[in-house]
């Protein structure tokens, strides 16, 4: 019964750091876009 627990428990952690690592992405690529724009002017 504890390891249906555990595998929820391991699945919710690797989405929670997938989704935190592609937000992170996600806002790296958006602080290049703005600074490529800056350049660019």
């Amino acid at each position: 019964m504890w390891r249906a627990g555990l595998l929820g428990l391991t699945i919710a952690l690797f989405g929670g750091f997938a989704s935190l690592f592609i937000w992170g992405a996600i806002e790296i690529a958006d602080i290049l876009v703005h600074a490529m724009n800056s350049v660019n002017r």
